[in-house]
C-alpha cells in the first residue's frame, strides 16, 4: 500500500541520515561530543516542528501538544517511557555515539546502534513486566550474532593488516 511504501521510505531516509551523521561526527572530532549532540537535537527539533506545522488535523501543533499533555496526565507508564526515550535512548545514546566517533571507526559506532531495540525490550520487561515473545528473542539473538560477526570480522581484518 501507499502508506507502507512511505513508511519504508522514511526508514530509509532516517538510516541514511544516521550513517551520514556518524561519518560527519568522525570528521568533526575536534568539537566536543556534547556540542555535536546539541546541534543534532536542535536540527531535529526544528525539522519536527516544521513537519508538525505543515500537517493538518490531529497531527497539528495544537493536536500534538494536547495529546501529549493528556497522555502524560493519564498514564504513569507513558511518562516513564517518554522520559526514558528522551533521556536514555536519545540524549545519552547520541552523546555516547558522538564520543565513540572520536575513537572508533564509523562502521563500528553505527553497528552498536542496533543494540537499542534489545536493550529497550529488556528494560520494558524489567520496568513494566511486559512479556518477551519468541519474535523478540529471535530478533535479539540475530542482532547479537550480527554484532559479534561484524566485530570479529573487523578484528580479524585489522590483525591481518598489521
Amino acid at each position: 500500500t501507499r502508506r507502507f511504501m512511505i513508511g519504508n521510505l522514511v526508514i530509509l531516509v532516517q538510516d541514511c541520515c544516521h550513517a551520514l551523521m556518524a561519518i560527519m561526527q568522525r570528521e568533526l572530532k575536534e568539537y566536543p561530543p556534547l556540542t555535536l549532540t546539541s546541534w543534532l537535537f536542535g536540527i531535529g527539533v526544528v525539522a519536527n516542528l516544521i513537519i508538525i506545522m505543515l500537517t493538518p488535523g490531529t497531527a497539528s501543533v495544537s493536536g500534538v501538544i494536547f495529546k501529549t499533555i493528556k497522555a502524560l496526565s493519564e498514564s504513569h507508564q507513558f511518562m516513564v517511557g517518554l522520559a526514558f526515550a528522551v533521556v536514555v535512548m536519545s540524549a545519552f545514546t547520541y552523546s555516547v555515539l558522538s564520543y565513540a566517533s572520536r575513537h572508533l571507526e564509523s562502521s563500528v559506532v553505527t553497528l552498536f546502534a542496533a543494540a537499542q531495540p534489545p536493550i529497550t525490550v529488556a528494560m520494558e520487561f524489567f520496568f513494566f513486566k511486559t512479556p518477551i515473545g519468541t519474535s523478540k528473542i529471535v530478533g535479539a539473538i540475530m542482532v547479537c550474532c550480527g554484532m559479534f560477526y561484524f566485530t570479529k570480522l573487523s578484528t580479524t581484518a585489522t590483525a591481518h593488516q598489521r
